[in-house]
């Protein structure tokens, strides 16, 4: 009997428990947000970009003759197209670029000798360069310091004295090409946009640019070395076609 009276008692209770256990507000905990993945470079991108150069040139020939090494300068402004990859932390990238320039420079010529012409003038001048590099760098978040490498080409102009004095001068334009090496660093504004920071050492060799009549020796072909150093800001447009999901917002 006694035992009868107690499972009746836990049973009530139990009942009871269940049904003001029902009747309560169900709680839910507030919501946990899940932050969005970090920025990813991964995707095509195009952009522009300018900024100054500075360097060297030399004319020569076989008369022998030498100007001398003598200072350029100058800017550039064009945009350039690229894409990156991410993997993990690494990002690797191919970028083709294009720049109207305005890199020039001019000499008397040495002590020793002087260049032709009336008065006498060799000059150089860099009119347009474009490159096709890759780049590799490793990812801060938004942050990307990288190294870069590869070809370039360059419409180089040469000039001696005067065309207009016979005998005694000559011109011209040639397209060069050589190679280049540098480094840079890459920041992000925003998912899609960046603005950069580049340094390229540019080596454009020696090239026969004009030929020349010179008084004693006839037609000599006309050599231009050209280094420059450039430094340049640009800013990208990277487009969505690989962009990260949105961020999850799960309840409890």
């Amino acid at each position: 009997m006694i035992a009868r009276l107690l499972a009746s008692a836990v049973l009530g209770a139990a009942l009871s428990a269940t049904a003001l256990a029902a009747d309560l507000p169900s709680i839910k905990g507030p919501p946990v947000y899940t932050p969005p993945p970090a920025f990813s470079w991964t995707g095509f991108y195009i952009g522009i970009a300018g900024g100054g150069a500075w360097g060297s040139a030399e004319q020569t020939d076989s008369s022998p003759f030498s100007s001398g090494r003598y200072r350029v300068s100058g800017g550039l402004v064009g945009g350039s197209v690229g894409y990156n990859w991410q993997v993990n932390n690494f990002v690797f990238g191919l970028e083709g670029d294009g720049s109207a320039a305005w890199v020039s420079g001019s000499t008397f010529g040495t002590n020793t000798i002087s260049c032709y012409g009336n008065p006498a003038h060799c000059a150089a001048d860099l009119e347009a360069l474009g490159t096709a590099r890759g780049r590799v760098g490793i990812a801060f978040d938004r942050f990307l310091p990288y190294v870069t490498g590869g070809v370039v080409v360059g419409s180089l102009h040469g000039q001696e004295g005067y065309v207009i004095a016979p005998g005694e001068g000559g011109s011209g334009t040639t397209t060069v090409s050589g190679w280049t090496i540098g480094a840079g660093i890459e920041a992000k504004l925003s998912p899609n946009w960046s603005a950069n920071l580049e340094y390229l050492h540019v080596d454009l060799g020696d090239y026969a640019i004009f030929d020349e009549t010179i008084p004693g020796f006839g037609v000599l072909a006309q050599h231009i070395r050209f280094t420059s150093e450039i430094v340049r800001a640009g800013l990208n447009y990277r487009f969505d076609m690989f962009a990260p999901p949105a961020p999850v917002v799960a309840e409890y």
